[in-house]
């Protein structure tokens, strides 16, 4: 597997990066023209690096797999640009593989945006800390240089894995954005991991606690709430045509509240870009009727099972089996 990923650190490499600048975006472009020569390519790459993007689970370890994993999704954003490429990875999402990329892009955005999150909630401990001259002055040398050390970590880890995060899920964004691939991930197997997902990223970008998230330079961590926020909200619009979705959105007892749409469509109406159109606005809109219609219904529902018996229920999530 390492050769394979070393593979793609080369592929990275021909891919025009966004921030190149005019001399640089010229010299990237020559090279990516490779991409559009190769006929094994354009039939065959991007499948094998999402069906990598899966193998290296089991080759890399700890910060080495997402490297990697970052990297493979850099690609696939440019190679999603390019017409043939595009048609592979559509087709591919038609294979039997495509749950287990999906769940491996589930956890690893879920995994990466707390593990960034606890991060931010780090520094803002110690900005505040820091600010308190006196409480600051009265820690040992050795003290200050070992949270500083730690400071510095927390800023390194949080850079990583919010960089990590808009990446996967701007993955998620444009593969949902066709109807085809959409329906896929409503599949029986990932649609409730994917509204369990997306419930939990709102409670952690526009909750109660979201305030704690506030740190003095965010920009220095490439943290964009507004935009990881515009990224949720538009994976849930391209998804609000599947009535499977909003059911599963519901059914999330833990992280599922009404209020968590409302608050993001107030963030996503005005000020600073990304903003919702008006029509993406008006889908979520219906959306969050939708839940709270469907809520009302589920309650009504339990109320007149009553108690279900222990053998209708899913032994560890406790829930009505549909296919026992």
């Amino acid at each position: 597997p390492y050769l394979r990923a070393t593979f793609t650190k080369l592929l990275r490499f021909l891919v025009p990066r966004s921030e190149d600048n005019a001399r640089r975006a010229s010299h990237s472009e020559q090279l990516a023209a490779v991409f559009n020569s190769h006929r094994l390519a354009r039939t065959h790459l991007a499948p094998a690096l999402m069906q990598f993007f899966i193998d290296i689970e089991f080759g890399g370890s700890g910060y080495e797999k997402y490297e990697y994993r970052s990297e493979i999704a850099q690609i696939l954003e440019y190679l999603w640009t390019l017409p043939e490429y595009r048609t592979a990875m559509v087709g591919f999402t038609r294979g039997a593989t495509f749950v287990r990329f999906v769940n491996f892009l589930i956890n690893d955005s879920i995994y990466s945006m707390d593990e960034a999150l606890t991060k931010l909630h780090a520094i803002r401990q110690f900005e505040r800390d820091s600010a308190d001259e006196a409480a600051w002055g009265r820690l040992t040398p050795q003290q200050r240089h070992q949270r500083q050390t730690s400071h510095e970590n927390h800023e390194n880890a949080a850079r990583y894995f919010l960089t990590f995060t808009g990446e996967v899920l701007h993955m998620l964004e444009y593969l949902s954005a066709v109807d085809e691939v959409s329906a896929a991930f409503m599949s029986a197997e990932l649609v409730q991991r994917i509204a369990n997902m997306l419930n939990h990223f709102f409670v952690q970008l526009v909750g109660p606690k979201c305030s704690e998230l506030k740190v003095q330079s965010p920009e220095k961590y490439m943290f964009e709430p507004k935009k990881l926020l515009h990224h949720i909200a538009t994976i849930v619009v391209q998804f609000t045509r599947h009535e499977a979705f909003a059911l599963a959105t519901v059914r999330d007892e833990r992280c599922y509240k009404e209020a968590n749409f409302h608050k993001t469509m107030r963030v996503l109406a005005k000020g600073s870009p990304p903003t919702l159109s008006p029509t993406a606005m008006q889908q979520l809109s219906t959306f969050a009727a939708t839940c709270s219609e469907l809520t009302l219904q589920l309650r009504q529902q339990e109320e007149e099972l009553g108690e279900v018996p222990d053998e209708f229920l899913d032994p560890i999530t406790m829930e009505i089996m549909e296919d026992p």
